[in-house]
């Protein structure tokens, strides 16, 4: 069971489901798509015929999501359940996402169903003896937290911030809370996982966390928003034979979610600037809408390749889907969750 946290209040389910298309938001993703190549956060969000395009993602990444789906089985009654059923239950819901995401089979070997179930069980056996000091409060949780301006602070529109963190995580020992971060890599699992450091997206979990709770929309029992210290990070590594598995704390201060917060409202500025000059001028989109030429062949070929190789033409068009992505649920052709039609005040139960 995951929850949703929410600023927004008096809506019912179906309007959750369809609230960020109705409302300018923003992820992780989008911000980092735009930070990486404005060309391709336009492709992306804009469409250059005015629908967003699609944006294909490689086996790897698919790999990630069924790692995903099992971690949060796997921590789903955690101290209710015994670690033999909860194991059992997410080799099930393993199985059943490998065969939804690879319809076709797997191109590399590392992403084979058995060495999934290979790399699930290691993680499960290498954490069985740190899991009791590690008490996952909620295997997964969503949030929509809205971003306006505070008492003093500079005028600007307000918009919304979402995502899904992997789980809130209290250590027992130190009664202290985290928001989970897990990762795959087909690299090196130390590396990644010192790469999390930094990352945004962990910062801005544990910032909109922080937010949730100054405004009374949490998780039961947690009422000061520094309780919330920081992040659990869980870097899984994809590899045939070698088996890395690495989790580590990153304790946030303040000012690092308060910076992110900052720096947050200056790019969405931006990228609002850059989407009022497109309305006047839309012919001028490949001027307002720059390249960053790095990250055309950064993971693999940029999916947008043939766009910017070819022209924008109804064939090249044609090749892609109109954008169905939605951070809380995952494609809308691929629902994740079922909701149950209820009112929501605050929090909303997604059941898988």
């Amino acid at each position: 069971m995951s929850d949703l946290i929410s600023t927004e209040a008096g809506l019912t389910v179906d309007q959750v489901v369809d609230f960020l298309g109705a409302h300018e938001w923003y992820d992780n993703s989008r911000i980092e798509t735009q930070d990486g190549c404005k060309r391709k956060g336009f492709y992306q969000q804009v469409g250059p015929t005015g629908v967003p395009l699609h944006k294909r993602v490689g086996q790897g990444a698919d790999a990630g999501s069924v790692l995903h789906a099992a971690h949060e089985a796997y921590y789903t009654g955690w101290s209710v359940l015994s670690e033999e059923r909860r194991r059992y239950n997410s080799f099930g819901v393993l199985e059943d996402t490998y065969r939804e995401l690879f319809k076709g089979g797997a191109s590399a070997n590392r992403h084979s169903l058995r060495v999934m179930r290979d790399i699930w069980d290691d993680y499960c056996a290498k954490c069985l003896f740190e899991d009791p000091f590690y008490r996952p409060v909620d295997p997964e949780v969503g949030f929509i937290i809205r971003i306006a301006p505070r008492h003093g602070e500079r005028s600007f529109n307000p918009f919304w911030y979402t995502g899904r963190a992997d789980g809130i995580w209290e250590r027992v020992t130190q009664r202290d809370f985290f928001t989970g971060e897990l990762k795959s890599t087909s690299g090196g699992a130390k590396r990644r996982i010192k790469s999390l450091k930094f990352h945004r997206q962990p910062v801005g979990y544990v910032a909109m966390a922080r937010e949730a709770i100054r405004q009374g929309r949490f998780v039961k029992g947690i009422t000061d928003p520094m309780a919330m210290q920081g992040t659990f990070a869980i870097v899984i590594a994809v590899q045939v034979e070698k088996r890395e598995i690495e989790r580590e704390y990153f304790p946030l201060t303040l000012k690092r979610t308060e910076d992110w917060r900052r720096q947050t409202i200056r790019k969405v500025e931006d990228w609002r600037a850059r989407l009022r000059e497109h309305r006047m001028d839309p012919a001028s989109w490949e001027e307002i809408f720059d390249q960053q030429t790095e990250e055309c062949t950064k993971y693999g070929l940029c999916p947008y390749w043939d766009l910017c190789d070819f022209g924008v033409t109804a064939d090249s068009i044609n090749e892609f889907e109109p954008d169905s992505w939605n951070p809380l649920l995952g494609s809308r052709a691929m629902p994740q969750h079922t909701i149950t039609d209820e009112t929501f005040t605050g929090t909303i139960h997604l059941t898988r």
